[in-house]
């Protein structure tokens, strides 16, 4: 089952399917976060470039 990465607030969270939160990150830095996706990406099916586009939309507003 895909999942998505939500950020909320500032949160980075991976959602499934019927929205419930598997694991959150506060995030702190970019760097950080883009390490954060690829552990997740051993347990769950992520979109990975998605997950770098919200990454780099969310730091590039701050």
């Amino acid at each position: 089952m895909p999942h998505t990465i939500e950020i909320i607030d500032d949160l980075m969270c991976v959602m499934d399917d019927d929205g419930n939160g598997h694991d959150a990150v506060v995030l702190a830095s970019y760097r950080e976060a883009k390490q954060q996706i690829q552990k997740w990406t051993a347990e769950f099916t992520i979109n990975v470039a998605d997950a770098y586009r919200q990454l780099s939309d969310y730091f590039s507003q701050r």
